[in-house]
């Protein structure tokens, strides 16, 4: 199971119609 913060499934985004979302994301998968 891949997670989000530890959670899964990952936190909820909550954004208006029209507001840009910017969602920085690492992989720290041992897998490519």
């Amino acid at each position: 199971v891949i997670a989000i913060n530890g959670m899964f499934p990952g936190p909820p985004i909550n954004a208006t119609t029209n507001w840009n979302v910017l969602v920085n994301v690492w992989n720290n998968l041992d897998e490519p």
